[in-house]
Parts: C-alpha cells; sequence; structure tokens
C-alpha cells in the first residue's frame, strides 16, 4: 500500500510528503499528494476511492408513501437506505404533527417518545439486526392529518443519522 517518507528516502525517491510517515496524519489529501507526486496512478485512484466508501454513511434512498404526498391511510410505511443499518441502535417512528406544531419539532417529539407511547402511529414490530429496507406496520385507521416519519439510524459504518419525511391521511 502506501509506503512511508522514510522508505521513499531509503530507496532513492523524492519525499513529496513528509507527514505521510505518521499514521495519524495518513489524510486523504497527504495520501493523494503523495501517490500524485510519485507518478501512481493506481494508488491515486486508491487514495480517492477509499476514503469515501470510508466516509459513506447510510442515506434515505425511498420512503412509501412519497414524502409530501396525500393518501388514504396506509398500512405500512416502507423506509429504504443506501446500505444497512444497525437496527438495534436505531429509532423509527410515525406520528400524527399536533397542531400549531412544526413537522420539524414533531419529529423530534417523536423521536423523544418511548416505544409503546400511544401518539406513534405504529405498531410493535421486531425489526433484523441489520437491514436496508425497514417496514413499519401502522395502527388501523388512521385519522386524518398531518404525520411526520421520523428515524435516527446507526448505518454500518457507525455515523449516525437523522431525519424525517412528511405525508398528509385524507
Amino acid at each position: 500500500m502506501f509506503r512511508c517518507a522514510q522508505e521513499w528516502q531509503a530507496d532513492g525517491g523524492r519525499d513529496p510528503a513528509p507527514d505521510v510517515g505518521h499514521p495519524a496524519q495518513h489524510r486523504p489529501a497527504v495520501l493523494i499528494r503523495a501517490s500524485v507526486a510519485r507518478g501512481d496512478p493506481e494508488r491515486t485512484l486508491l487514495a480517492l476511492l477509499v476514503p469515501g466508501a470510508a466516509l459513506a454513511h447510510a442515506d434515505l434512498t425511498r420512503v412509501t408513501p412519497a414524502p409530501g404526498s396525500t393518501v388514504t391511510a396506509p398500512a405500512a410505511i416502507t423506509l429504504q437506505f443506501s446500505e444497512p443499518l444497525t437496527t438495534r441502535f436505531s429509532t423509527f417512528r410515525v406520528m400524527k404533527v399536533p397542531g400549531g406544531m412544526s413537522p420539524q419539532k414533531a419529529a423530534d417529539k417523536a423521536l423523544a417518545l418511548e416505544t409503546n407511547a400511544p401518539a406513534l402511529a405504529t405498531r410493535a414490530v421486531t425489526l433484523p439486526a441489520t437491514a436496508a429496507i425497514i417496514k413499519l406496520p401502522l395502527k388501523a385507521a388512521l385519522p386524518k392529518g398531518l404525520y411526520v416519519v421520523a428515524w435516527k439510524i446507526l448505518s454500518d459504518d457507525s455515523h449516525p443519522v437523522t431525519g424525517f419525511r412528511t405525508f398528509t391521511v385524507r
């Protein structure tokens, strides 16, 4: 993989980035600069790709019902993420937005509630240990109104992500 500065100097190579030899300083910019200076396209490509993968985290890619849509009361909410989540350390909530409250505040309130709180529109569900698709069954006959779907997740790279989407029941 990447050789330290001392190895470059020992084999007569020019040391393009003196701090590359220190593990604490294996920052993406340093690694890219060093591989470009050595004229090593394979290592440059690797330096560009690996840090991006290491910094990746789960993003919501799809929600059913669609965000902002108006629907008849759905039986379930489906959330699809870009990578598997560690569900043990993740929270998913669906709640009717109280009158006069913003969706953001409602999402924050929903995430603070206990799993079986009466204000939540979800039924109890056991999720697999890791999953990229989360299906949340809802209570029967949701009343008309604006609902917030909120989540706080821990993706496989241990990066916490929170978010919410809304839909309206007609």
